[in-house]
């Protein structure tokens, strides 16, 4: 009788902490990271893929990368520069500038040129040793149907680190 009390006793007050169980995963100096990578595509849901990246950063050490990629059709060579798009990227690329208020951080701006924007991702935070890749999901107009894009899919099975995906 006194071990089936003694037992009770120790899961009711495990239990009852639950502060000291979770510690470790809301321990907020273990939840900052050195380097982020934050992919862009142009959208509206971009400023919420930047403010989540300026929560996690290490603000004096660390360094968020935003990518942005211009897919190149298969009908021109992948070293040709079209100026409507790389006006574009840039273009999303200063508006970050402006809108995000990241001079505070260290930070680093690429534009890149790829036939599919999901390889480029993955390579890029691999050649940035990034720790965690950012990526938002735009809404589908079909109501209750969750479809993800090619590029998502890709960088959610072939990533090398923790990816948060937003789904808007």
């Amino acid at each position: 009788m006194i071990f089936i009390q003694r037992l009770f006793a120790l899961f009711r007050n495990y239990f009852h902490q639950p502060t000291r169980f979770f510690y470790n995963l809301f321990d907020k100096k273990q939840a900052k990271h050195q380097s982020i990578l934050v992919a862009l595509s142009g959208s509206q849901n971009d400023g919420k893929s930047i403010a989540i990246a300026k929560n996690l950063i290490q603000k004096k050490t660390g360094i968020l990368i935003f990518v942005h990629v211009l897919e190149i059709d298969l009908k021109n060579p992948l070293d040709v520069e079209i100026q409507e798009k790389t006006s574009y990227g840039d273009k999303i690329l200063s508006e970050i500038l402006k809108k995000q208020r990241i001079e505070k951080y260290n930070h680093k701006l690429v534009l890149l040129q790829a036939r599919d924007a999901g390889p480029a991702i993955i390579f890029e935070a691999a050649n940035q040793s990034a720790e965690v890749i950012i990526i938002c999901d735009q809404k589908n107009n079909q109501q209750g149907v969750f479809n993800m894009s090619k590029t998502i899919k890709y960088v959610l099975t072939n990533s090398g680190c923790d990816v948060l995906l937003i789904h808007t």
